[in-house]
């Protein structure tokens, strides 16, 4: 698992970079100002990608205790997403993480679905992810 490090966005415009995910998942630092962009680089297969936040449960006065669910993202062939930004008391856990995993989607070609694939970075499975964030400043 690999630590995405967030590149800044500011009025002079940024170029894209971007990383291959990690088969076996990726995660990054939350301050709360954070998204993710993903691209789908795979012609005809498509992805799930799950984001678990660091925290199951958030207490708040007006709504009590409520359960936070990961987020999934299906990202079809060919396709970009962005998601984000992810509020640090809902999203946060003590190491101030959120975990992203990968899995080939069902009726993709590599034919197991729903199964994390062997390599989602290379060859043909060519999954890119870039983290960015605002300065609220």
């Amino acid at each position: 698992m690999a630590t995405l490090v967030p590149r800044k966005i500011s009025e002079l415009s940024i170029k894209e970079v971007l990383s291959d995910c990690n088969t076996d998942g990726d995660n990054f630092y939350n301050s709360g100002v954070e998204f993710v962009k993903f691209v789908n680089d795979h012609a005809s297969a498509h992805y799930d990608i799950v984001l678990t936040p660091g925290v199951a449960t958030v207490s708040t006065p007006v709504h009590g205790t409520v359960t936070k669910s990961a987020t999934t993202i299906v990202l079809e062939d060919s396709q970009e997403a962005y998601v984000g930004p992810f509020k640090q008391g809902v999203w946060s856990g003590s190491d101030n993480k959120i975990t992203i995993t990968y899995d080939v989607n069902a009726d993709s070609p590599t034919g197991t679905g729903g199964q994390a694939i062997s390599t989602i970075s290379s060859g043909v499975h060519a999954l890119k992810a870039e983290l960015l964030f605002l300065d609220p400043k």
